[in-house]
């Protein structure tokens, strides 16, 4: 049974580890968030700041709706300047701004332990390219990838899934044809694909897909995925997350789609 839970988002793990699994805030015998200090999952409030605090999150819940209103969605720098500012409100340490020039992009990314690979694969075509990847308590894999694609801006012949109508879109066409040679990969050695969906990404035709029982080497048990992918110039997006825990506890993939902007 987990024992050991996070002081930030509360998730629970089974050992001690050194970063929380979804949220990659530090953990250990002693953590320190904001104006609270926990040892392990005890968490001890500072006399005197309770009403600071109500008062604190009643001001944060305010400028949320007022920036709402503005159209200033959740996740952007206007937000986070202002809260970050409040008294008494701290941001979980685990993620900061990773911004590639290179790959023409900006997203939010667990900073602890993450790695650059300028020699990596691409997981949907096989071609070369750059990836940015974080592994949490040896459970959850967090991918970013870039990669330039053969015939870009051509389209295809792949037919258009049974029951729907034929898209008139050769970008959506090739994304799809994409994705359906990606979701049959996953098939393979017992692997199971629940959702396979048109997305926009940014503009762009995208595909969306959850898969289970997949394998990941850089994980040991079998794990759940959810991958988004497109192509913008010639270049293909993707984000992706492997994780031995079920789809609904990915809340990283969330986390990285939405904060992902391109440059």
């Amino acid at each position: 049974m987990p024992k050991y839970r996070c002081p930030v988002c509360g998730a629970t793990h089974r050992e001690m580890p050194d970063f929380c699994r979804l949220c990659g805030q530090q953990m250990g015998e002693e953590v320190s968030v904001g104006d609270f200090k926990g040892a392990r999952t005890v968490v001890v409030q500072k006399k005197g700041l309770g009403g600071i605090m109500f008062m604190a999150i009643g001001l944060v819940v305010l400028i949320a709706v007022g920036l709402a209103v503005l159209g200033i969605g959740p996740g952007g720098t206007q937000i986070d300047k202002l809260t970050s500012k409040l008294p008494g409100v701290s941001r979980p340490t685990g993620w900061t701004e990773l911004r590639d020039e290179d790959g023409k992009f900006v997203v939010n990314f667990p900073s602890n332990g993450r790695k650059q690979n300028k020699d990596a694969t691409n997981p949907i075509t096989g071609e070369k390219g750059t990836s940015w990847s974080v592994l949490l308590s040896e459970e959850t894999l967090i991918t970013v990838t870039y990669a330039k694609t053969a015939g870009a801006g051509t389209t295809t012949t792949t037919a258009a899934p049974a029951g729907s109508a034929a898209p008139r879109d050769p970008a959506l066409v090739r994304i799809r044809g994409i994705g359906e040679t990606y979701a049959e990969k996953l098939k393979t050695d017992s692997g199971l694909v629940s959702k396979r969906d048109d997305q926009n990404a940014f503009g762009f035709a995208a595909q969306y897909i959850e898969a289970a029982n997949q394998t990941d080497p850089a994980i040991k048990n079998r794990v759940n995925l959810r991958s988004m992918f497109w192509i913008r110039d010639d270049t293909m997006y993707v984000i992706e997350v492997r994780s031995v825990y079920s789809i609904d506890k990915m809340t990283q993939f969330d986390n990285v789609l939405q904060s992902f902007q391109p440059l």
